[in-house]
């Protein structure tokens, strides 16, 4: 169980959030079912968390401690 304490978490939300925009695009494109707005919200909203965490993670830096 290494692999789970050393996954990259904000990489695999990222992935995840293009894979269901992917298949919401595929879904439209190819049965012409439009989604529904409560679903359109979620995705922006999920997109905006994984921005959020992913630019925290970067902005968070500490310098290297002296002796």
């Amino acid at each position: 169980m290494k692999w789970v304490a050393e996954l990259p978490t904000t990489n695999l939300r990222i992935l995840l959030t293009l894979v269901m925009a992917a298949a919401t695009a595929g879904r439209v494109m190819w049965t012409g079912l439009v989604p529904s707005w409560e679903w359109l919200a979620f995705l922006c909203i999920w997109a905006g968390l994984d921005i959020t965490q992913y630019s925290a993670k970067r902005l968070t830096t500490f310098p290297p401690p002296t002796s």
